[in-house]
Order: C-alpha cells, then structure tokens, then sequence
C-alpha cells in the first residue's frame, strides 16, 4: 500500500511539473518519468516482505530497512555497509573511523591520507606514494640519513646519494657522487656544460666543441687573437684568418688572405682570378699558362724573365737574337739590322 502511495505522490509531481514546462517538452519528459515509476512500483510489488523497496526480501536483505540492491557488505558480518555502523570490523565506529572501508586502518595522525599502520613517518606530513630512498622503512621527510649512507642528512655532502666516504675532490661541499662537475669547484661557472678544469673558456659561456682556431690554450670566444697570428681580433683584418702581414692590396680594409675579391677588379678570386692580387679584369693571358699577363713573370712563356725579355710578349728564347743590338730582340724588332729601313721593305734585312 505504501508503495502505491509513492507512486501516486511522484505522479502527481510529474504531472505538475510538466504543466510549468514547454507543452511538448513537459509532456515527454512527464511520460517517461511516470513510465519509469510505474514499471519500479510493479517490480517492487513484485517482491513481497520488501520493505525497502530494493528488490531483496526483508528475510535475504542483509539491511531489510535500508535499501541498498547491491548487498554490499566489507566486513563479511552479514549486516550491510548502509546499515552498519561499524562497516569494515576493525572494532572502530564509522564516525571515528578516518578509514571507515579499510579494516587495516582508522587513524591518520598526520592527515597526509595515509593510515598510521602504514605511514613511514607517524608525525610528518608525507602523503603517498611516501618517498623512501634507502628502503628502510623510514620515510625521507623525518629519516635523518635518508640515503643510508651513515652520515647525517645535515652533515651530508650528498644527502639523497649514497657516498659513506663523503670524497669531494674539488672541494666545493658536493660530494663527488652528486656533484656534476667533481673537478670544478665552481662547478660550471659560465653555464655551457663544460667543467671548469677542461674549459678552454671557463668564464665565457661556449658549449662543446669548444671553438678554438688557432689550437691554443683559449677557446674563440676568449681568445683576444683567435687566429693566433699576433694581431688582435678588434684591428685584425682577417681575424678569423692568419696573416700575420695584413696584406691589403686594394685598400678595403678585408686582408687579401679572407678578401674574395683581393684586388677589386671585379673577379673573385675564386672563380678563378688569374691575377687575383693585380688588378686584371680583362683576364688576358698570352700564353695560356693559366696565369694572367698583369701578373706573369715571362708572358710569353719563353723562359726569359720579362724584365730582361728583348721581346716580351713575342716568343724568343735564349740567346735572343738582336742583329742591331738595340735591346729590341729580332723577332720584334721592325728594322733588326737596324738600316732604317722597315723589315717588309728592307731587301737585305
């Protein structure tokens, strides 16, 4: 009887709430609110001595007063969780249980979550997975030597590495088990990751490889003359380039040595530049020996120097013939014995 005195009760307030509502929304969500309490009052009469109405006769329910379909019931006692004031039989009422589910434990003494018969530090706020470094059964919030090692976490030069004979070769308090530099006791000053004692530029940020040109004891970065050719960076012409001469020969302020055009005649030199230290845009190169006229001792490559060549751009090795002896050699001397009488006309020269 009380069951069909609910149904009615939430009928009833089905119905009024769908009269406030949207006539098509109100009507739909009306239907199925009462289809859904109707099928629950036919399931529920359909168990007699069911008090709770949870589809357990009173006799099988473990609450009969209580509904709770899912019988549950932690401690085994036969008396349901949502009836039983002591749920998992640890002798602790739910009330002053701080784990009312768990028949291990009913205090947590210092809140961190943990029960106190199984927290690894009783007092100290320490919550799971509860960090224990040396495994020994001491949490690492209230273990005085929480690496194991035998030296207290205060005097420790390494307190969560284990190091009993505390070395610190550098001397810079970090033992050397926890100390990333053990041979630098600045320990990486300039922050590039190179210790200090192998830094060929310990205050200079400059991460490995560690540039170094010209090979000496400092690193580029560091280095005042990094080329090493003993003109300093700042007025070095070519301070990435060794020349010691500073040799300029058109006057740019790029030395020749690391200037790609050294001679500014519109060649670079690498292209090539057969004069690339004489300017020479035309390239010329009488005879074809791949060095340019502006720039070749023997232009026409007959094994006499030009400066002492009678003939220079005409090919006229040694004895190099002059029949007038007028320092014009024969092979370009336009009058070669010299009578004043042009070669084409001269009928004895």
């Amino acid at each position: 009887m009380s069951s069909q005195i609910s149904v009615s009760k939430a009928l009833h307030e089905a119905a009024h709430q769908a009269a406030h509502q949207a006539p098509y929304k109100a009507l739909r969500r009306g239907a199925l609110l009462a289809g859904f309490l109707l099928c629950f009052a036919g399931a529920a009469q359909a168990v007699p001595g069911d008090q709770d109405d949870d589809g357990i006769p009173d006799g099988d329910d473990n609450c009969p007063a209580v509904w709770n379909f899912d019988q549950a019931d932690i401690d085994g006692d036969l008396l349901g969780d949502v009836c039983d004031s002591e749920k998992d039989g640890d002798g602790v009422p739910n009330q002053f249980d701080a784990f009312p589910e768990d028949p291990n434990e009913f205090a947590d003494y210092d809140g961190d979550g943990v029960g106190d018969n199984s927290d690894n530090c009783l007092s100290d706020y320490n919550p799971a997975p509860q960090a224990d470094l040396d495994g020994d059964g001491e949490g690492d919030v209230c273990d005085d030597d929480r690496d194991g090692d035998g030296e207290p976490n205060a005097l420790d030069n390494c307190p969560d590495a284990a190091n009993a004979d505390q070395s610190n070769v550098d001397g810079d308090g970090n033992g050397d088990v926890c100390d990333p530099f053990p041979l630098d006791p600045d320990d990486d000053i300039d922050g590039d990751n190179v210790s200090g004692h192998i830094d060929n530029c310990p205050n200079d940020y400059n991460p490995a490889p560690q540039a170094n040109l010209d090979g000496d004891a400092f690193g580029d970065v560091c280095d005042d003359d990094r080329d090493g050719d003993g003109v300093d960076n700042g007025p070095d012409n070519c301070p990435d380039t060794a020349n010691g001469d500073q040799s300029d020969v058109d006057g740019d302020l790029a030395g020749d040595v690391c200037d790609p055009d050294a001679d500014s005649d519109g060649v670079l030199d690498a292209d090539p530049d057969n004069c690339p230290l004489v300017p020479n845009p035309g390239q010329e190169d009488l005879d074809g020996d791949g060095e340019g006229d502006a720039c070749d001792i023997d232009v026409d490559n007959d094994g006499v120097p030009d400066d002492v060549d009678n003939c220079p751009i005409d090919f006229n090795p040694a004895p190099q013939a002059d029949i007038d002896d007028d320092g014009i050699g024969d092979v370009c001397d336009p009058d070669m014995d010299g009578d004043g009488v042009p070669n084409e006309l001269d009928n004895c020269s």
